[in-house]
């Protein structure tokens, strides 16, 4: 049996590697080509959780399961939210294979799925991204959305300043991006175009008042039905776009939220979510290279029909019609999407990653 521990990890998922290949398994799980349960949650009393999420790579492939405690951080730099394995098993056999580190697995997967979200739906020209968050999260978004948008500008905003200060610097560094610490959220968020909520809040910490049109949000805290990162007003004025319909209908908590008031229900939200990708959507390939290693890996945008997402019909031009890029309004589309056809994007509502609900493949 191979183990694969955390610097392993590290050092062979990178995100340049990991993008593409997070696509590649939503485009799976879309068409039916794996198997995956919702996740099973052990809730072990005051704040502490075990998680539980089996799948299968289609028939005779490898199957397995993350296994993962998520515990409150006790402010030792140490610590890590999420700790667990990854235990992967022969479709032939049955037999065990490989057991792999969680910790590193999820927080670059997660900040991965958000990365191809981004890319298929936030403005091509974004420069500017907020982050609501100091956690590990926080910073493994800022390096992998900074691989698929040309980023000038990243905000922070966290309850801790002095951890928000070493993360915008830490950020700097990494990435070259100019970041700085926003001394509240609204500030942060003011006029962003690129917003990640990565936050263990359980009251909204972001408003839909607050966020501009045609902003994208990745909302990425909450795995369960219960706490809620942003406010039912987001909900609703936002195309909403998840990486699992029934991961949302079961567990997905600001949607849960908003239907539970009667704000939203399943036959408004058109749900088209990543499963449904392959048949509304159209794939631009665009190659990422990885400064380390000058190696190049392929990222495909999908550039979603506005009518198969949209959650409130009778707002916004071009309802229903062909938009297969993300421009902004008189923006020009690129040749190679405009000789694919459709008009360019029109939207004046946010589109709302409920990024995080689900681990698409193993």
């Amino acid at each position: 049996m191979r183990i694969i521990d955390g610097s392993q990890v590290r050092q062979h998922l990178t995100y340049e590697r990991c993008i593409p290949l997070v696509r590649e398994a939503m485009i799976r799980f879309s068409a039916g080509r794996t198997q995956q349960l919702l996740r099973s949650i052990l809730d072990l009393g005051e704040g502490r959780m075990f998680g539980v999420m089996p799948g299968g790579v289609g028939e005779g492939g490898v199957f397995g399961a993350k296994l993962v405690s998520v515990f409150p951080p006790d402010g030792s730099a140490e610590h890590r939210s999420h700790q667990g394995v990854v235990v992967l098993f022969d479709g032939k056999t049955g037999a065990p294979v490989c057991v792999a580190d969680a910790s590193e697995i999820t927080a670059i997967r997660t900040a991965c799925a958000s990365a191809v979200a981004t890319d298929a739906l936030a403005w091509m020209d974004a420069e500017v991204m907020a982050i609501l968050g100091t956690g590990e999260q926080a910073l493994h978004h800022a390096l992998a959305i900074s691989k698929v948008r040309a980023l000038k500008a990243i905000r922070i905003w966290g309850r801790s300043t002095e951890r928000a200060k070493a993360l915008a610097f830490q950020v700097t560094a990494e990435t070259g991006v100019a970041t700085i610490t926003c001394q509240g959220a609204e500030e942060a968020v003011s006029g962003a175009e690129i917003i990640c909520t990565v936050t263990s809040a359980r009251e909204p910490v972001l408003h839909g008042r607050w966020v501009s049109p045609g902003a994208h949000v990745n909302v990425v805290g909450s795995s369960y039905a219960g706490p809620v990162e942003v406010d039912n007003d987001l909900v609703v004025a936002s195309r909403f776009i998840a990486d699992s319909r029934e991961g949302v209908l079961k567990q997905g908590a600001e949607f849960l939220a908003a239907k539970a008031v009667g704000l939203v229900d399943t036959t408004t939200w058109s749900a088209r979510s990543a499963r449904f990708w392959p048949a509304t959507c159209r794939a631009v390939s665009r190659p990422i290279r990885s400064p380390s290693t000058s190696r190049w890996a392929t990222s495909f945008r999908t550039w979603p029909r506005r009518a198969s997402f949209t959650t409130c019909p009778e707002t916004g031009a071009g309802h229903g019609q062909d938009e297969p890029s993300p421009a902004r309004p008189g923006q020009r589309v690129p040749d190679e999407l405009g000789r694919r056809g459709g008009a360019a994007r029109l939207g004046r509502d946010p589109s709302y990653h409920a990024a995080g609900r689900q681990d698409p493949g193993l």
